[in-house]
């Protein structure tokens, strides 16, 4: 991600060293800050094929919820 120009929030090796330690002093997070809000299985064949088409949804993590505002003002 971070070749492309998104580094993740929290990725020790190539996100902002900067950016994590304020994560990490101002809200406790020392991990990686990805999360899939949605996953969609293809048609699939046996033995999997009960899972074709299905989605799965999550919820956004609390810690994500904490962090929208003020990440959003910094990435600006």
């Amino acid at each position: 991600m971070a070749h492309i120009g998104h580094p993740l929030l929290g990725d020790p090796k190539y996100g902002d060293a900067k950016l994590n330690r304020a994560l990490r002093s101002g809200y406790g997070i020392s991990s990686q800050l990805l999360h899939s809000w949605e996953f969609c299985m293809p048609e699939m064949k046996e033995p999997l094929r009960y899972l074709s088409g299905r989605v799965f949804r999550a919820e956004l993590p609390e810690e994500f919820s904490r962090l929208s505002g003020p990440v959003r003002q910094s990435s600006k």
